[in-house]
Parts: C-alpha cells; sequence; structure tokens
C-alpha cells in the first residue's frame, strides 16, 4: 500500500531522485508499484517508485530531481520496454526481468553518462578535462552554451562553469569562441554525438 508523501520527505529520504513527466516511463516501470504519491489542493501531483536507492517520481505536477532527466535517452529505454512487452514469445516474468534490467541500466547511465550524451563536441585541454559544447543557439547572433568540465579518477564528469558564448569569425570565416581571451576554433572540437 502507498502513502502520502511530501516534497520533504523524499529529498531526506533519498540519495538520488529522478522525476519526469507522466507516462513517460510507463513501459519500464511495468510490474512495479508505487511506494508513495503526492497531492495538494489541486488533485494528485506525482507517484513515488522506489528502485533502490533512487526514487522515480513521474507525474503531472512533480519537482527537479538530483538526476537529470534526458527524455530522448529514456524515451529510448522505454521503447526498449515496449518490445519486451510486446513479445508474447516470453513469459511474463522473463519480461519483467528484463525491464528491471533495462531500468538498472537507464539510471545507471543517467547517474554517470557518457560525453556524448552531454555534449554535441569537446575540445580536450588536458587528459581528463576540457571544453564542451552543449548546444548551439542561431539567432541574429550565433552562440553556443559551452561549459568546463573535468572527470574525476572514477570517470565522473564534473560539469563547472556553463556559460553561453558568442561566435566569432576571424577573416578566413573559421568560426570560434573566446574563453579567457583564448580562440578555440570550432572545427578543433571533437564530435560525440551519434
Amino acid at each position: 500500500m502507498s502513502r502520502h508523501i511530501t516534497r520533504n520527505e523524499i529529498e531526506r529520504e533519498n540519495q538520488e531522485i529522478l522525476s519526469t513527466g507522466y507516462c513517460t516511463m510507463q513501459n519500464l516501470l511495468k510490474g512495479k508499484y508505487r511506494t508513495a504519491y503526492n497531492s495538494g489542493v489541486y488533485g494528485w501531483n506525482f507517484d513515488v517508485y522506489q528502485i533502490g536507492t533512487t526514487a522515480i517520481i513521474t507525474g503531472y505536477r512533480t519537482f527537479k530531481g538530483t538526476i537529470g532527466a534526458n527524455y530522448q535517452l529514456i524515451k529510448k529505454y522505454d521503447d526498449k520496454a515496449n518490445v519486451i512487452i510486446s513479445d508474447r514469445n516470453i513469459s511474463y516474468k522473463e519480461q519483467i526481468e528484463k525491464i528491471n534490467n533495462l531500468l538498472h541500466e537507464l539510471i545507471e547511465r543517467l547517474k554517470n553518462p557518457p560525453l556524448k550524451d552531454i555534449f554535441k563536441a569537446t575540445y580536450s585541454l588536458t587528459a581528463f578535462g576540457g571544453i564542451g559544447i552543449i548546444d548551439i543557439e542561431n539567432d541574429i547572433d550565433d552562440f553556443c552554451v559551452t561549459a568546463f568540465y573535468s572527470a574525476d579518477e572514477k570517470g565522473y564528469i564534473n560539469i563547472e562553469r556553463k556559460r553561453k558564448n558568442k561566435i566569432f569569425y576571424n577573416a578566413s570565416g573559421d568560426a570560434y569562441i573566446n574563453k579567457n581571451g583564448q580562440r578555440y576554433y570550432i572545427n578543433e572540437f571533437m564530435r560525440t554525438d551519434i
């Protein structure tokens, strides 16, 4: 039986919180029962599913979790779970086992995303860090969102100082960004997207 829970209780009781929209992970959560729910003056807000040390929150009115929700990646895994559910040649028990494996794999990937899930391109400054382009915005002037990143000995990526940078062009038409007086040419960035 699920219990009513508040946001403060969720944050106090869980090390990791993954917050997604309503039905975003419906196939991945097949066979799971909500452990708690939240409701307020406007009715039901969200359900909470406990997966190991991670609380997964799904609903209409959720809050920002401690794990970044990459919706494209979540949809990709949820679609894989849907294929498993649709396969009538395997038993229900096997389906749930395979879906659980997918869910745990997704949580691990969201907790420790590879560079290609974070940056569109990177420029290595050292073996353990560099500059990453997160997004490129096209309006009257071209801008890109960049961040310095570093990796610790376990390979976890720490993103520092996210900034919006104007893209400049030299006389030859080569695009670059200016960071601390240093020019970094866009064509020297290594592409990381798939």
